[in-house]
């Protein structure tokens, strides 16, 4: 029984969908829920087994110009840190490809456990280099490896950790 937890399942018959786990412990909140058949709680599962970006985003910016509504606003921290794992062992000196090519895969993590492995966030790692050894399967981390020299997204991501977490990678 944590908050905060950021998970995915992998696995045959498995839809990409997307799904929250929410704790209705408010009184009028889980008679609701009780009278819709989803259980006594006071955890609940909501589940959409798909995820329609093309059509998600679109009609999210719409909302947004015509209502002045977003879907979503921002946490004051992150919550979640979409990070890398290599995909096989790469040796100083490697350049690292694109997202879902051949040396690194997304790796999904808490922020704070990403801010204190000083992970890398996957995004930053296209056209970045390999600076020290790393195994099939572990962290790429600011250890191992640094984005691309002169990478704008980079400079806004260093920008956007001093903002948040007061201090900037290297």
């Amino acid at each position: 029984s944590m908050v905060g937890v950021v998970d995915y399942s992998i696995g045959k018959g498995v839809a990409p969908g997307v799904f929250v786990v929410a704790d209705m412990s408010h009184p009028r909140i889980s008679e609701r829920m009780e009278d819709l058949k989803m259980g006594k709680g006071p955890y609940f599962t909501f589940h959409r087994p798909y995820h329609l970006t093309s059509l998600e985003v679109p009609l999210t910016c719409a909302r947004v110009v015509l209502y002045g509504k977003a879907d979503m606003v921002p946490l004051a921290k992150p919550v979640a840190e979409v990070c890398a794992v290599a995909k096989k062992d790469l040796k100083p000196g490697d350049k690292l490809d694109a997202i879902g090519e051949y040396c690194y895969r997304a790796w999904i993590m808490t922020a704070p456990e990403a801010h204190a492995a000083r992970a890398i966030p996957c995004g930053l790692l296209q056209g970045g280099s390999v600076t020290a050894p790393i195994k099939k399967g572990e962290l790429i981390t600011y250890a191992n490896a640094a984005p691309a020299p002169g990478s704008k997204i980079a400079e806004l991501r260093a920008r956007q950790d001093k903002l948040v977490y007061g201090t900037v990678e290297a």
